[in-house]
């Protein structure tokens, strides 16, 4: 018995020492990635890289860690309420900004959890200005008359994203409205969206305003990019 005690002290012991330099290793990678993020200056470089809006388009989302104080609180005062921010060559209105935990798996019973130090600060933005040099493009259509559409809407990656948005409220959409979205995307990108085409896209989507909410941001951003 006695030394069965001996031995289960000895191991405890180990164990205890192992921990402590184990503590000691992370506390010092911990310290180091906090001096490595202090040594940035994000206001010379920036928070444009490391954005993306891929989650939701009234949505520009930034990764930040546990150890990124520097860039929280760059980000925080970035984002503040009501300042214009740049985004994929146009300039956006911050409307809130918020943190949230990142999440790291859902499992098949649809519990989530998340990491415990990593955050996802997402800003709730609307279009301000499309910054795209202008090319217009003149032509005729089937309705009569000239009419011009700035092709700058063609490369915007916002307007597209929003209309896959609106087309994921499949129990509210129709399916004919949702082919002729797909089309219109089809049509932007290759220039052949004409005056019929936007007016119609408008009429369809203004029925979903009062229930969806990106309903109100496709019509202004229509509106936005064309005019007779």
């Amino acid at each position: 018995m006695g030394e069965f005690l001996f031995v289960l002290t000895i191991i405890l012991l180990l164990i205890g020492i192992l921990g402590h330099f184990s503590d000691k290793k992370a506390k010092r990678l911990f310290q180091k990635k906090v001096d490595e993020d202090e040594s940035i200056d994000y206001g010379e470089r920036g928070v444009r890289v490391y954005m993306n809006n891929s989650t939701a388009s009234d949505y520009l989302c930034i990764k930040c860690s546990k150890w990124q104080e520097n860039k929280a609180d760059f980000i925080e005062g970035y984002f503040g309420v009501g300042k214009i921010v740049d985004y994929d060559r146009a300039k956006f209105r911050v409307k809130s900004i918020q943190r949230y935990p990142e999440l790291r798996e859902v499992d098949e019973d649809g519990k989530e959890t998340f990491y415990n130090d990593q955050f996802i600060y997402k800003a709730k933005v609307e279009l301000y200005e499309d910054k795209v040099h202008t090319i217009t493009n003149n032509f005729n259509n089937n309705v009569g008359g000239n009419f011009n559409i700035d092709q700058s809407i063609n490369h915007n990656e916002t307007i597209y994203n929003m209309i896959d948005e609106l087309i994921e409220f499949k129990d509210q959409v129709t399916p004919e409205d949702c082919d002729f979205l797909e089309l219109l995307k089809y049509k932007l990108k290759e220039g052949e969206a004409n005056k019929l085409d936007i007016d119609r896209a408008i009429d369809k989507v203004n029925k979903y305003v009062p229930v969806i909410a990106v309903a109100t941001s496709i019509v202004n951003l229509l509106l936005t990019f064309y005019t007779k």
